[in-house]
């Protein structure tokens, strides 16, 4: 909407107060949410010109014919972009995360993700963590738009998840 920045503080606001009976926790909080909702909405507003939300809070699942597994993750937001493919998207509250994380395996959610995407036919062209904290920078976008790297990571966090299987089913 025009107003999404005033519509997420009302609803902030509502739910605070509603769930947690809390004027003072709804004080000490609208500072910080205001400016997340101010940097959220515009972030989310550019977004929007190259994408369309296409999933939210789904189950999405694949079966690995040759470790006779089935892999299931619940994603946050699954976008089409509107060039061509998906965007696999998870919000974060904190902690570390980057490009090189997720382009060696140590943070392999996403890239798992877009292998459950590619094994039901769906082309994968972006893995965003979407970092909203609320600190000095409200919003931080941590992601990696390039297929080829998509594509590797994809393969190493499948090599992960193969050997991760094996191992315990020898167990």
């Amino acid at each position: 909407p025009v107003n999404a920045a005033y519509e997420f503080l009302n609803i902030a606001q509502n739910i605070i107060q509603n769930k947690y009976k809390s004027e003072i926790l709804w004080l000490s909080w609208r500072s910080r949410l205001t400016d997340i909702a101010e940097e959220y909405t515009k972030f989310e507003e550019t977004w929007r010109k190259r994408a369309a939300i296409n999933q939210t809070e789904e189950k999405i699942s694949c079966f690995l014919n040759d470790l006779d597994f089935t892999l299931e993750a619940r994603v946050d937001r699954i976008d089409q972009l509107k060039l061509c493919g998906n965007a696999v998207i998870d919000y974060k509250s904190g902690g570390q995360y980057t490009k090189s994380k997720i382009e060696t395996g140590a943070l392999a959610q996403l890239p798992l993700e877009a292998l459950i995407q590619k094994q039901n036919n769906k082309n994968t062209s972006y893995l965003g963590y979407w970092k909203i904290t609320g600190g000095k920078n409200p919003i931080e976008i941590i992601a990696l738009d390039d297929e080829a790297k998509i594509l590797e990571a994809v393969e190493t966090a499948s090599h992960g998840l193969r050997n991760l299987i094996n191992v315990f089913s020898d167990t």
